[in-house]
């Protein structure tokens, strides 16, 4: 049968011109009476917005079911952090993924409320919602449908050796036989790098691979 709170809503949806379906239902022995209205997110799915009752009381759950489906279990700790934040953000909708990694908006009315106040907050929620998905639909398309991975992070040691590598050029590198310098600093922009003597590239890679064998151990030399 349909209850009382889905006949409600069915009027004020009539009333506002939104197309909408009814539906009876029954599961592990509870009936149910489901208003079902559709949301256009923009630049994404068009989504079903349910108000579910299973009694004339006006107890009205609100669900947007399979917003996203089937969270690859890579992404889904991603997908998780991005629900949690979203339903931290968003005042209307509690963003969720369950066990198949499917992924879901709910919001609930109070219990027992007016039934002269059902009509309106059923509206005033789905049109919420609607506002709410429009806006962040694509923060979850990001987790879903991106390629892109977190870039790796060196480890502290080897972090250091390159900071070892970049510390080579605070100072002139090429010496000669006397310590006297016979190449610019390269921090300076204006030196023609072009016709620094090839002794500077053999001295650079000398260094570096002196530098890896001494702190860190490296045996392979330097690719030039």
């Amino acid at each position: 049968m349909i209850f009382t709170p889905t006949r409600i809503i069915a009027n004020a949806f009539e009333e506002r011109e939104l197309h909408f379906s009814l539906e009876e239902a029954t599961i592990a022995n509870n009936n149910y009476s489901i208003l079902h209205c559709s949301i256009n997110i923009d630049c994404g799915p068009t989504v079903m917005c349910s108000f579910i009752s299973d009694s004339d009381n006006s107890d009205v759950a609100i669900r947007v079911l399979g917003l996203l489906n089937g969270t690859p279990p890579a992404k889904q700790k991603k997908m998780i952090e991005a629900c949690n934040h979203l339903t931290g953000k968003c005042r209307y909708g509690k963003f969720y993924m369950d066990s198949s990694g499917d992924v879901h908006v709910e919001y609930d009315l109070p219990p027992f409320m007016d039934d002269d106040y059902v009509a309106d907050a059923c509206f005033h929620v789905y049109m919420l919602l609607a506002n709410t998905l429009c806006k962040n639909y694509r923060t979850l398309a990001k987790v879903m449908y991106s390629d892109d991975e977190e870039e790796p992070r060196p480890s502290p040691a080897f972090a250091k050796f390159l900071k070892d590598i970049f510390s080579l050029r605070k100072t002139p590198i090429v010496l000669d036989e006397n310590d006297q310098v016979i190449a610019p600093d390269p921090r300076i922009e204006d030196d023609d790098f072009s016709n620094w003597p090839e002794l500077l590239h053999e001295k650079i890679k000398q260094e570096l691979e002196q530098a890896a064998n001494k702190e860190y151990g490296l045996d392979e030399d330097l690719d030039d």
